[in-house]
C-alpha cells in the first residue's frame, strides 16, 4: 500500500465499515457461501471452514504496472502470476503460516504475495504470487510501496577486505528488502514489519564488506492499532548478511466498532520477517505470522520482497 495521508484514510476506513452490512456478530459461524464483510475493495466470504478474500484491486496495482493481474481471475501481466497452498503449524489455538522464497544466484526480482484463502481449522493458507523483473517497475513506485512511516533501527559492520584493494578490482552491491503487512478490508496496511540487508563484494576479496541491516515497524494507530512488543536480530558474516524483525500488535476497538462492545481484542503476531543476501548474489526471505481474537478473519497478510 502506498504512503498514506492518515486523516483521509481514517475517514475512508470509518465510512467503509459503517457502510458495510455484516450478517451478525457471530459472522465467524456463517453458513457456506456467506458474505461476512464487504467493501468497495474486497469481499470476505466463508465456504465451510475457508475464509476467502476476493479483491477488486488487482495485485501489483501500487507498482503502476500497465497490465496487472486481476485477483483470482488472471489477466495479462508483465510478470508471472501463480498460486500456492501452504500448510501451517498449529500451536494451541494459533495457526502459524510461513511463506518464503530463495535464489542461490543473483536474480533481480520483485515478489508480491498476498493471502486469498485461509482455513484456521486445517491451518492452511492459499497465496497469490506476482513475480516481476524490477526493470518493469519505476523506482518511484517501488519506493512508495516499500515506504514505512513508523520507527526504524539500523546497524552496520566495520569494513573488511582481504589485503590491498587492486586498481583493477570491481565491486558488486547486493541488497534485499522484505515488507510484511496485515491488511484490513479497506486494504489499509494496519500492521507492518520490514527488514533491509546490504553488502558489497569486491572481485579481489573473498568476503562481503560494507555490510548493513535495518528494521522498520509501523501500525495504523488512528483506528486503534498499537504495537505491544518488538525485536530484531541481524548477522554480518563473510558469506552473507541477514536480518529478522518480530513484532506483536493489538486493537481493542477494531471489532467492537463493527459488531458491538462485547467483541474481544484483535491480535496479530509478525513472528518472523527475515531477509538475507549472499556474496554470490543469492537471496532468501521468509515470513511467519498469525492472527487471533475478535474479527481476526477480516485481516489478511501481504508480503513484498525486492532484490533489485
Amino acid at each position: 500500500m502506498k504512503a498514506r495521508t492518515r486523516i483521509t484514510l481514517v475517514l475512508l476506513m470509518i465510512a467503509a465499515l459503517l457502510a458495510t452490512a455484516p450478517v451478525s456478530a457471530g459472522a465467524q459461524e456463517a453458513s457456506e457461501g456467506q458474505i461476512l464483510f464487504e467493501t468497495e475493495t474486497v469481499r470476505v466470504t466463508q465456504d465451510g471452514d475457508w475464509i476467502s478474500y476476493d479483491r477488486t484491486t488487482p495485485i501489483g496495482q501500487d507498482l503502476g504496472l500497465k497490465f496487472v493481474a486481476t485477483t483470482s481471475k488472471g489477466a495479462e501481466t508483465p510478470g508471472v502470476l501463480s498460486r500456492k497452498l501452504v500448510k501451517g503449524k498449529k500451536e494451541g489455538a494459533d495457526c502459524k503460516v510461513t511463506f518464503g522464497s530463495e535464489s542461490r544466484r543473483a536474480k533481480p526480482v520483485v515478489q508480491i504475495v498476498r493471502e486469498i484463502r485461509f482455513n484456521s481449522n486445517t491451518c492452511e493458507s492459499e497465496f497469490e504470487i506476482l513475480e516481476l523483473d524490477p526493470a518493469e517497475v519505476t523506482e518511484e513506485s517501488l519506493a512508495n510501496v516499500m515506504a514505512v512511516e513508523g520507527d526504524s533501527y539500523y546497524a552496520d559492520a566495520p569494513d573488511r577486505h582481504d589485503g590491498s584493494i587492486s586498481a583493477r578490482s570491481t565491486t558488486q552491491s547486493y541488497v534485499a528488502s522484505l515488507k510484511v503487512n496485515y491488511e484490513d478490508p479497506p486494504m489499509i496496511d494496519v500492521t507492518t514489519t520490514m527488514v533491509t540487508v546490504r553488502g558489497k563484494k569486491r572481485s579481489t576479496d573473498n568476503c562481503l564488506h560494507d555490510r548493513s541491516a535495518s528494521a522498520h515497524y509501523d501500525e495504523f494507530g488512528p483506528t486503534g492499532w498499537v504495537r505491544t512488543s518488538q525485536d530484531w536480530t541481524y548477522e554480518f558474516k563473510c558469506n552473507y548478511v541477514s536480518a529478522d524483525a518480530q513484532a506483536t500488535f493489538e486493537n481493542s476497538p477494531f471489532c467492537k466498532l463493527i459488531f458491538g462492545p462485547l467483541m474481544p481484542t484483535t491480535h496479530v503476531d509478525h513472528a518472523e520477517t527475515y531477509a538475507k543476501v549472499t556474496k554470490w548474489g543469492g537471496w532468501a526471505w521468509s515470513s511467519t505470522q498469525y492472527k487471533s481474537g475478535g474479527c481476526n478473519w477480516m485481516l489478511s497478510p501481504e508480503h513484498i520482497f525486492v532484490a533489485p
